[in-house]
């Protein structure tokens, strides 16, 4: 905790209402897609007026991890806490600083050279011809969906040259040596996964990829009649272009603060006082589940199971006893 002189009492409250800006920076618009999202210039400004420099930041609640990011741009130390590894494996790439792009630019090189034809030829012959594909490597099987899910297991949720496509990325990310990049690459991997699997459709009188999946827009596993199958190395791609300038952004803003001053806690909130000391907290910024309208551990099952994270029966309780 910050010990300097800082008269807390004299904070004035916010008392006109900011106009959100989502798309103003690129670590947390088109980065990862997640359920709910809060505007990063809403939160800088809560932060910024309510701490000062040094000051330590928690979000008991921690989602895609805006709070502790912004709190890390504003040199304060952030702790994110999240029962869902999903997020807090996001919430972790999105504040990781600094990378080597041009290392991170490499890796994709190689993955381009060893995937791009590949996946191209997969998605250039018919829907009867790919169904006779060869998966030569893992993919997740017989890890189940939610009940309300319009699919038994997740790999229902993928075409035969998704999961052909898909299992060959990962395949190859998984060879990288350095665990930086291979983790930020898998990042990439896991942004790509949200539109290319049975659930994405586009939106109506717009380019097909702007579309969505069903588990964004629907809260649950919701295959539409209408489905569409991008080719997934195209999604790849523009992932990591989309990773590659944001990594910039945090590389300039963030830079090496990340180091010392950022904590993540893989942690039920009813849980914190195990782990953060009393009194250590300067301020709490955090949005709190809702209710029981969005179960995030069973909307992330596609994605924990693909990147294999585990996730516990008891924290699946503890999330609905949390809410």
């Amino acid at each position: 905790m910050n010990t300097s002189v800082f008269d807390y009492k004299a904070i004035q409250p916010i008392s006109n209402p900011i106009e959100p800006r989502k798309q103003g920076a690129k670590r947390h618009w088109g980065s990862h897609p997640y359920f709910t999202r809060r505007a990063w210039n809403v939160v800088q400004e809560y932060i910024r007026t309510f701490s000062q420099p040094g000051d330590t930041v928690l979000d008991p609640f921690g989602g895609s991890g805006v709070t502790a990011v912004e709190a890390l741009v504003l040199r304060r130390k952030g702790i994110h806490c999240d029962i869902n590894p999903l997020a807090n494996f996001i919430c972790s790439q999105i504040a990781i600083s600094p990378v080597d792009i041009d290392a991170f630019r490499a890796a994709f090189d190689e993955i381009e050279k060893n995937c791009k034809d590949a996946i191209n030829y997969a998605y250039a012959i018919s829907d009867e011809e790919a169904e006779n594909l060869e998966i030569k490597y893992w993919y997740p099987q017989g890890i189940k969906l939610p009940k309300n899910a319009d699919a038994e297991y997740v790999e229902q949720l993928h075409t035969k040259r998704q999961l052909f496509s898909l299992s060959l990325l990962l395949h190859h990310i998984n060879k990288i040596a350095d665990p930086k990049i291979k983790y930020l690459m898998l990042f990439v991997f896991s942004a790509t996964l949200n539109k290319t699997n049975l659930t994405f459709s586009s939106t109506h009188g717009r380019k097909a990829s702007r579309g969505n999946s069903g588990i964004m827009h629907c809260y649950r596993y919701w295959i539409p009649t209408n489905t569409l199958d991008l080719n997934a190395w195209e999604q790849f791609e523009q992932k990591f272009s989309n990773t590659a300038k944001f990594k910039l952004e945090t590389n300039l803003l963030i830079d090496d603060w990340y180091s010392s001053n950022f904590s993540l806690c893989h942690i039920s909130a009813t849980n914190l006082t195990n782990i953060i000391p009393r009194e250590s907290i300067d301020y709490i910024y955090t949005d709190p589940p809702y209710g029981q309208h969005i179960a995030y551990l069973d909307l992330s099952t596609m994605w924990n199971a693909w990147l294999g994270f585990e996730v516990s029966e008891q924290n699946k309780q503890l999330e609905s006893y949390s809410v």
